[in-house]
């Protein structure tokens, strides 16, 4: 088994102009493309934020996180917040999570 790949030694930057992507390679192909062709993109019209994470300065996976809501009739009553006086909870959603191929298995995305 590969070795983990300690937290403090990765480094996360948001996805810039200047961030070269295109040797990014997991095993689904969608998420690839995203990477290479729509981030920065979407990133650009505030549809989502793309963050590349790197160890040893090789891009090693990319998380992407976008804005949702949740709607207060699909919460437990006992998650619920008293008084809340709205129908819907703004949430944060993990949109998008990949991790190299080359190092798959070694904790990055964990």
């Amino acid at each position: 088994m590969p070795h983990k790949i300690p937290d403090l030694e990765l480094v996360t930057y948001s996805l810039s102009k200047r961030s070269d992507v295109s040797s990014f390679c997991c095993e689904n192909t969608d998420l690839n493309d995203f990477l290479k062709n729509d981030a920065l993109i979407n990133q650009e019209q505030l549809i989502n934020k793309t963050y590349v994470c790197y160890y040893q300065e090789q891009l090693v996976g990319y998380f992407t996180l976008t804005t949702d809501t949740i709607q207060v009739k699909s919460i437990d009553n006992s998650d619920c917040v008293d008084g809340f006086p709205y129908s819907k909870y703004p949430a944060l959603k993990l949109a998008r999570l990949a991790t190299h191929e080359s190092f798959a298995g070694r904790g990055v995305g964990s």
